[in-house]
């Protein structure tokens, strides 16, 4: 019995990504059912999406009924191990429903931005022609900087009545010039936003056009050019259809995505008591410990723990809102409870405190409309969500159950390696490259430039002077696959060389590109033959095998082995 636990431990690790990630397949009229584990049917459609799973390079041949049964063994005794998971724990465990409810979180928000921004960050034809115009000629600028947009319709206002621009830039701008107060000098196209662009570029010299956001940073703009002169495009408008639909792309992503943020704030009517905030300021505030002192990322690695508050101090109200209800003291902690420590207030800076706010209630009110939308009703999330949790469910059986008595020791590990060292594999991997940062509108950018043929170093040089927080690495070890599932999950379908879409984690954005992938292969359930869990599973809930259909089944020769 030692041989087959230690048989047991090899094989279930290498096998319940690969079977798993193909569960749920949807089940035809015609699908033919190939097996019965208890009321749970096994049909083609499933056999053939869990063998399409599988890596190509290492997937098994299923040409004959007997290779076909051997494969339909893996799959009968993931259903077993399923239906005995559901048996012994009938519903998630509270660490389990914590993760799965974050998991919905973050599929809510990527559902509602693909509904709401990128759907609607659609280039026209018109656009291009007008991007491809403005690439052909620089325009000489003077303009203002200032922090709101109403102090910003202010300086219009006054510049229509015949203000001196200069004098309104060298009082009011927070803009640092190179030379005399309101001379920005030429620019090229593709530098502030395409709203700002495409009217500046459109409109006679002199007139006065804003106000615009920054593109990079708080603050809008007010300006007008002077001058203009010709340069040359580079390359046809036909050439530079990819480029331009990129850029547009990216521009209308960013404006979109600041226009619903905004939005759903308002909507909210989402505010910050000076007295919650005080309150805040003083219960988070944090402090190195001696020995992490001189290390300036302390705050990452130092466990905290949430607050207390006195009676008096638990009804505070942290932040406000008129459509939902407000937070007290209590609810923000237990909100921001669910966040790495690293993430809360320190208690030193209120613009700090600020980011804090917005990370926790961009989050909540982007759930809050995805639900409105009806999102968490959508097919495909419920279906990872299900999924999520059979994966939890079978892991947890296999760790705590299944092997929780089985301690084999180094000589027997060592013997069962050497025994079995062809078979033996780790799961599949990827090694990755990545750039991340709390200005998610820069990211888009950065990401455009990446996608577009840019090395790493070439990114990271264009950007780190512009994006403080910016962190990258060049290139990860080897990440076994379920080692971050919602990662996993994300980059599933980009293809070795290309750059994921921005990943949403917390309050930061992060760009992956994957840089190797590394292939497993499905080992066979023989080994578990002789597995007792499995056996008195077996006896159970019942196995049925219906041999004529898995004889008729025809595997199509797009999934074949090579």
């Amino acid at each position: 019995m030692r041989e087959s636990s230690l048989a047991r431990m090899g094989i279930a690790v290498v096998c319940l990504s690969a079977v798993l990630a193909a569960a749920g397949c949807s089940k035809q009229p015609e699908d033919p059912v190939l097996a019965s584990v208890g009321s749970e049917e096994i049909t083609q459609a499933d056999f053939l999406g869990s063998y399409a799973a599988v890596d190509p390079g290492v997937r098994s041949d299923v040409s004959t009924v007997e290779a076909r049964k051997a494969f339909l063994e893996d799959l009968v005794n993931r259903e077993l191990m399923e239906a005995e998971s559901r048996r012994m724990f009938p519903e998630p465990l509270d660490f389990q429903k914590e993760r799965l409810e974050s998991f919905k979180k973050s599929q809510l928000t990527t559902l509602l931005m693909d509904r709401l921004v990128r759907a609607q960050s659609v280039a026209s034809a018109a656009d291009k022609d007008l991007l491809y115009a403005t690439m052909q000629k620089d325009l000489f600028l003077e303009g203002l900087l200032v922090p709101t947009e109403d102090m910003a319709q202010a300086m219009v206002k006054r510049l229509t009545e015949g203000a001196d621009l200069h004098d309104l830039a060298a009082e009011y701008s927070i803009l640092e010039y190179p030379g005399e107060p309101g001379v920005i000098g030429w620019v090229s196209a593709n530098t502030y936003l395409w709203v700002m662009e495409k009217d500046l570029w459109s409109v006679p010299p002199g007139k006065v056009v804003g106000p615009y956001p920054n593109r990079f940073a708080e603050g809008f703009w007010v300006v007008r050019y002077t001058d203009s002169r010709t340069i040359p495009a580079g390359d046809t408008r036909e050439n530079l259809e990819g480029k331009l639909t990129n850029d547009l792309t990216e521009q209308l992503y960013m404006s979109r995505q600041k226009a619903v943020q905004d939005s759903i704030q308002e909507a909210a009517g989402t505010s910050y008591p000076e007295a919650g905030a005080a309150l805040m300021m003083f219960k988070y505030y944090w402090e190195p410990p001696d020995e992490l002192r001189d290390d300036p990322m302390a705050y990452l690695s130092d466990p905290r723990v949430s607050p207390t508050y006195t009676a008096e101090e638990e009804t505070v109200t942290v932040v406000g809102f008129t459509k939902y209800p407000s937070w007290t003291a209590v609810d923000f902690t237990n909100q921001l409870s669910q966040y790495p420590s690293g993430l809360w207030p320190r208690g030193h800076d209120r613009n700090q405190l600020q980011e804090v706010y917005t990370m926790v209630v961009r989050e909540y009110l982007h759930v809050l409309a995805a639900k409105d939308l009806g999102l968490d009703k959508d097919p495909d999330l419920l279906a990872k969500l299900e999924l999520r949790e059979r994966r939890m469910r079978v892991n947890y059986l296999y760790h705590n159950v299944l092997t929780a008595n089985v301690k084999p020791t180094e000589e027997e590990v060592k013997a069962w390696f050497e025994e079995n060292r062809e078979r033996y594999k780790a799961p599949p991997a990827m090694k990755i490259a990545y750039f991340g940062s709390a200005n998610g509108e820069v990211m888009e950018s950065l990401r455009a430039d990446w996608m577009g043929g840019m090395s790493f170093n070439q990114v990271r040089e264009k950007y780190e002077g512009v994006i403080s927080d910016l962190e990258g690495v060049g290139e990860s070890p080897f990440i076994p696959e379920g080692t971050d599932p919602a990662l996993d999950d994300h980059i599933l379908n980009v293809k070795t060389g290309d750059v994921a879409p921005i990943f949403q984690r917390s309050d930061k954005s992060y760009a992956f590109k994957v840089i190797e992938r590394r292939g497993s292969r499905l080992v066979s359930f023989d080994e578990a033959k002789d597995n007792d869990f499995l056996a008195e599973a077996r006896k159970k809930h019942g196995v049925t095998f219906h041999d004529e259909a898995i004889a008729a089944m025809v595997v199509p020769d797009s999934v074949l082995v090579p």
